[in-house]
C-alpha cells in the first residue's frame, strides 16, 4: 500500500504520513496508531512504533458472545402466524422497560439484555404488523 493510500484511509495527507515515518512529527496518540495498524493490517503496534510493550489486539474491542444473536434479531423480520394475537401495548412496554433496566443495570448487562432482546423484537414486529 502506498503512503498516500494509507494516509487517506486514516484521514490525513501523504505529507503527514511521511512526516510521522521520518520523525519530523511526534508519534500519534493511541487511537490514531490503532487506525494506522488497522489500515496496514498489523497486530502489533511495535511494527509501527518500535516499542513491543503494547499490541493492537490488547486495545481492540472483542465482540460479546451474544452479539450474533442480537444482530440476527435486528436484521431479521419474521412474521408470526396470522392467527396469533399480538401482545398488548402495556405488556410490550413493560418488557421494553425491563430490557432498558437490564442494559443499564450492573453485572453482565450485555448477556442479560441479549437473553430478552430477540424475543422482544419479534413480538414488537408482530404487534406493529398487526
Amino acid at each position: 500500500m502506498t503512503r498516500a493510500a494509507a494516509a487517506e484511509r486514516v484521514g490525513h495527507s501523504y505529507e503527514w504520513w511521511k512526516s510521522i515515518e521520518s520523525g519530523r512529527l511526534l508519534m500519534p496518540r493511541l487511537p490514531m496508531l490503532m487506525r494506522m495498524a488497522d489500515v496496514l493490517g498489523v497486530d502489533s503496534l511495535a511494527d509501527l512504533t518500535g516499542d513491543d510493550r503494547v499490541t493492537a489486539s490488547a486495545y481492540s474491542n472483542a465482540s460479546h458472545p451474544s452479539l450474533s444473536r442480537v444482530k440476527d434479531s435486528l436484521t431479521t423480520y419474521s412474521f408470526r402466524s396470522s392467527g396469533a394475537e399480538p401482545h398488548g401495548e402495556e405488556a410490550l412496554l413493560a418488557r421494553v422497560r425491563q430490557a432498558w433496566l437490564l442494559w443499564h443495570g450492573i453485572g453482565d448487562h450485555r448477556t442479560h439484555t441479549a437473553d430478552v432482546l430477540p424475543t422482544l423484537l419479534l413480538d414488537l414486529q408482530h404487534a406493529a404488523r398487526a
